[in-house]
């Protein structure tokens, strides 16, 4: 059952994002661990020219992180800034193919880095608000997880590599784009998820009778039904409710409770959250196709 629903949750935005970190974090480690023989063998940088590369370029992740946060915060939507992180570091990245000196590798780390901190803080968000408050743990483990597999892939590609073109690092710098172009495409997939909008509390009046409330909104109450037609599995619907309970371990409630005309229908009701509806959708598909 616990399997059952993790496997609900690992799809859709959840799944997509962690195959997106996944390819950017491959294409990142394709470069960056054969960056400071690049710098100080080829191009002639020093040991505190390369301290400064970094410092620099995790100084502006940092920075921008809060911005990026505040700024999806601000206008409600994850997935546009999210899409132009990725993208700044997709192209750029593999400039550094091309570098003939070393500040053009601090600039473009730099603008890698930049890119990191504009999606970072939406992409958090965006993954949070795709899965219900009990399965986020879930989600950032398997979405950490991808994120380590490509940390792992990203220098095992890189070695390969180097391996059948011996020397040309910028070869495999190049080839770095391949892995981040595609973790931006896949980004079309991504669905946006409105975060939801606080309320303020609703106002009582005085005269009003006890939890009685007036303003923009009253809290939801109830429930969502669907009453189907299951006279293709036949006409005692009492008696199908008890094979689906017992065969598929879904309750659903006879139309016969619900009057004579009702009595070759089942009344499903929508009264949980999503990933139990998921759950209990995919046994009663899997149930139902052992009986045709």
């Amino acid at each position: 059952m616990v399997a059952m629903r993790v496997r609900s949750i690992l799809r859709g935005n959840v799944l997509l994002l962690g195959l997106v970190s996944l390819l950017n974090d491959t294409a990142s480690e394709m470069i960056f661990p054969l960056l400071p023989s690049f710098l100080v063998g080829t191009l002639g940088a020093g040991p505190a020219f390369l301290g400064l590369v970094e410092g620099v370029a995790d100084s502006a992740s940092s920075a921008v992180k809060l911005a990026g946060g505040w700024v999806s915060d601000r206008v409600r939507r994850r997935k546009p800034l999210v899409a132009a992180g990725y993208a700044v570091a997709a192209l750029g990245r593999p400039l550094i193919a091309v570098a003939a000196a070393p500040w053009h590798v601090l600039a473009i780390r730099f603008a890698d880095r930049i890119g990191k901190g504009v999606r970072t803080a939406p992409r958090d968000a965006l993954l949070a608000d795709s899965v219900p408050p009990e399965w986020r743990g879930t989600a950032f483990g398997f979405h950490r997880a991808a994120d380590h597999a490509g940390a792992v892939l990203g220098p095992l590609l890189a070695a390969g590599l180097l391996l059948l073109l011996p020397g040309r690092v910028r070869a495999v710098f190049a080839l770095a784009a391949l892995p981040g172009l595609l973790a931006v495409l896949l980004l079309a997939a991504v669905r946006e998820v409105r975060p939801p909008t606080a309320a303020a509390a609703p106002e009582r009046r005085e005269g009003d009778p006890a939890g009685a409330t007036t303003g923009a909104w009253d809290p939801p109450t109830g429930a969502f039904y669907v009453l189907a037609d299951a006279r293709h599995y036949g006409e005692d619907s009492l008696r199908l409710a008890y094979e689906i309970l017992h065969g598929a371990k879904v309750a659903v409630t006879p139309g016969v409770d619900f009057g004579t005309n009702a009595e070759s229908h089942l009344r499903f009701s929508y009264a949980t959250d999503i990933a139990n509806i998921a759950e209990g959708m995919e046994r009663l598909e899997r149930y139902l196709a052992q009986r045709r």
